[in-house]
């Protein structure tokens, strides 16, 4: 096997990061859980990454700007299946790419305030959905932090990281264009389409064929309640590049 890049290894610890995040929430995952699960000494993970902290933000930086391109990639369209579809083939895509970015995402919508605009209880929802995500690849349920975060719709992280996974919502609901006046239906099938996706390509990380990403799209497209022709697929055809060739440790 050729050996990894200084790139590929920076990429690997932080979707692996992401993915820890994920499923223990950024205060309760120590450097010594990321650096047992990606292989490295905890010394030598602090010489790429100074502390925690430095890793956490960069972790949500990235979460941030990738969410961020799919949103603005997709503004053009008007609400509706076309722009669905185009968000959902971006968003498989990295999913492919970042298992543990889209684990992150979708529990970390939830980090946001609670408000008055109806988001919250989406993002309650949207927070179990990402959990399971994140524990679906040991085959673990919902931590029981997780599970109580869940339930009270209130779950937040006293860190900038914590506020940008606010911001980490507002971009991925922008991109499926969910608005304070969004009614309850298309809310509860934007979560599922979304917590779907997220649970297969977590669950089967590392077991992926190569076109995984045009049915993860099929699968989240459906969920949305769009009509689709018996045998047709939402998604335009992948190649094997959408499918990453080193594959990633399980967090």
């Amino acid at each position: 096997m050729p050996r990894q890049t200084q790139q590929q290894i920076d990429d690997e610890i932080i979707d692996v990061a992401a993915a820890l995040f994920a499923r223990h929430g950024l205060k309760e995952t120590s450097v010594q859980r990321i650096a047992d699960a990606v292989g490295y000494s905890k010394s030598g993970l602090l010489r790429r990454y100074p502390s925690k902290e430095a890793l956490q933000d960069e972790v949500v930086a990235r979460c941030l700007a990738e969410v961020r391109g799919i949103a603005g990639a997709v503004a053009g369209f008007a609400p509706g299946p076309s722009r669905d579809r185009e968000a959902l083939v971006r968003l498989a895509a990295l999913a492919v790419r970042h298992p543990g970015f889209v684990a992150l995402i979708l529990s970390g919508v939830s980090h946001s305030d609670a408000d008055a605009d109806g988001g919250a209880a989406t993002r309650a929802a949207t927070r179990a959905a990402g959990s399971i995500a994140a524990g679906a690849a040991q085959g673990a349920a919902m931590p029981p932090a997780a599970q109580e975060t869940a339930r009270s719709g209130t779950g937040r992280e006293d860190t900038g990281s914590g506020a940008s996974l606010g911001l980490i919502a507002d971009a991925l609901a922008d991109a499926f264009a969910v608005t304070p006046e969004t009614g309850f239906a298309r809310r509860a099938r934007v979560t599922g389409a979304l917590g779907a996706l997220a649970v297969v390509c977590v669950a089967m990380r590392g077991r992926l064929p190569h076109d995984a990403a045009r049915h993860l799209v099929d699968v989240a497209y459906d969920a949305l309640g769009h009509a689709r022709t018996e045998g047709e697929s939402a998604a335009p055809p992948m190649s094997r590049q959408d499918v990453p060739t080193q594959e990633r440790r399980k967090p």
